[in-house]
């Protein structure tokens, strides 16, 4: 069997590889390139194909993050095993539009504005307006704070003074919820927002009701994270955002969860008891502050290392204005 890996650094691609190669040993695994994305050893990876020279069809093809994502579904429904992420799922990456769908059906939203002309009040947390994977976003404590040259390309809510935020992984089909894996990532990269630092499991009926009623409000089919923060002032999960995609700390919910392996992949495995999980390479990238400050979470957590260790380890030692400096000597 051959198997087209998209994006196979990035560490849900990770994942995968090492998912498929433990239980499925003679696949083949082609490593599908985008953009700047270059080829890297691996001894799973059988060959490297830049997108542009793949025909994509009658091929098993696995989109990992946004970009991959996006780029199949503007062409046609993308199955792996199992699921199938339908085309209607693109409508998820507008995020004014799919904050409209949540309110639709009554989950808690945080008061949101458009445009910086708008804003009521500061600090407030800023994000792209459309889903790219990463990009601008952060906490803005006066309008200096936002991007000059990006801000029509931006929203921008109330800031939410909590910590960490709440996701609930899922493989859906035609509205409805057929595996879930809740988690609370106590700690970002970066730190306002983004990939998971820790991931630890949770259980909370809000969270699972309110992300059954948006799925089944957008009748949406395939996988993807809904996304939530604990309003204090609400005493309540405000809805953030639904991402279609496998997210960047997807291992949780394999490791917990063994119907995401079985109805992906056909792989069954049992489940493991996990705690939480660190995801060193993000830890480090966090800076010396940072690592100094939640050392504690290295003692209490099952470290996980992922490609490209030994460069979040430099750029952990050296300085940022050191660091800062090399970068633009570059250019």
């Amino acid at each position: 069997m051959n198997i087209y890996l998209c994006s196979p650094k990035s560490d849900q691609a990770e994942v995968i590889l090492n998912l498929i190669k433990k239980h499925q040993p003679e696949t083949n695994i082609y490593g599908v390139l985008f953009d700047h994305e270059k080829p890297f050893y691996s001894r799973h990876i059988k060959k490297f194909i830049r997108i542009e020279d793949l025909e994509i069809k009658d091929k098993l093809l696995i989109p990992t993050g946004a970009r991959s994502t996006q780029y199949f579904l503007e062409r046609q429904d993308t199955r792996i095993g199992a699921v199938t992420l339908t085309t209607n799922a693109l409508k998820v990456y507008d995020k004014p539009w799919i904050l409209d769908q949540a309110t639709s059906c009554s989950i808690p939203v945080p008061k949101t504005w458009l445009t910086v002309n708008e804003i009521e009040a500061f600090p407030v947390f800023y994000k792209q307006r459309h889903e790219e994977g990463g990009g601008t976003r952060g906490l803005a404590k006066a309008i200096e704070d936002i991007p000059i040259d990006n801000r029509q390309n931006l929203i921008f809510q109330e800031y939410i003074d909590s910590p960490g935020t709440y996701g609930v992984g899922f493989l859906a089909e035609k509205g409805e919820i057929i595996a879930i894996s809740t988690h609370f990532e106590e700690l970002s990269l970066p730190i306002t927002g983004g990939s998971a630092v820790t991931i630890t499991p949770f259980n909370d009926d809000r969270l699972e009701r309110y992300s059954r009623e948006i799925i089944r409000k957008l009748n949406y089919s395939g996988w993807g994270l809904v996304e939530f923060k604990y309003c204090p002032n609400r005493q309540n999960f405000v809805f953030m955002e639904v991402n279609a995609k496998l997210w960047a700390s997807c291992q949780l919910a394999f490791d917990t969860e063994p119907k995401f392996s079985e109805l992906l992949f056909d792989i069954k495995q049992p489940a493991i008891t996990r705690e939480r999980i660190l995801f060193l390479n993000r830890y480090l990238r966090n800076g010396f502050k940072f690592c100094l400050a939640n050392k504690k979470f290295l003692y209490s957590s099952k470290i996980t290392i992922y490609r490209g260790f030994l460069k979040s380890l430099v750029v952990f030692l050296i300085p940022k204005s050191l660091f800062s400096l090399i970068h633009q000597t570059k250019r």
